[in-house]
């Protein structure tokens, strides 16, 4: 078998902010139920920021801890399971890859630090696990 890779840009997708507040409430239950004033009270209270979805996990958009502010992000599809052998090499043997997770049998995450060249990791990764030159990477699933 012909072992490939195709890779694929990892973004930040943004869920939209939320406000937790119900406009269409009764307005004699809160004139009976409620002083006027309503001390301390602000739609603030219930803001949500913005969340994205990592493969390390749910994190803050402005998170500057986030996956997406400290790395370059990529998703790497093959047609070879990622085992033992394909993960140490990933883990251990490719420098720049500041961030790894294996997402699937045939799938993983890869975040490259900020000083070095994705084509470069690419191409090292592709000839190392692929057996390949690197010259021939599909861009984009």
């Amino acid at each position: 078998m012909n072992k490939k890779l195709a890779w694929e840009k990892w973004y930040n997708e943004v869920e939209d902010e939320t406000l937790i507040f119900d406009d269409e409430f009764d307005q004699d239950e809160q004139s009976i139920n409620e002083p006027e004033s309503h001390i301390g009270f602000s739609p603030e209270m219930f803001y949500i920021p913005k969340k994205i979805s990592t493969p390390f996990g749910v994190y803050e958009a402005s998170d500057p801890l986030s996956p997406t502010n400290l790395f370059e992000c990529w998703v790497a599809h093959s047609n070879f399971p990622i085992c033992n052998k394909e993960y140490n090499i990933l883990n251990d043997e490719i420098e720049g890859i500041g961030a790894f997770k294996v997402i699937s049998k045939y799938r993983f995450f890869i975040g490259i630090e900020k000083l070095f060249n994705f084509r470069k990791i690419r191409k090292d990764i592709e000839k190392k696990l692929c057996n390949t030159d690197g010259d021939m990477a599909n861009f984009g699933v």
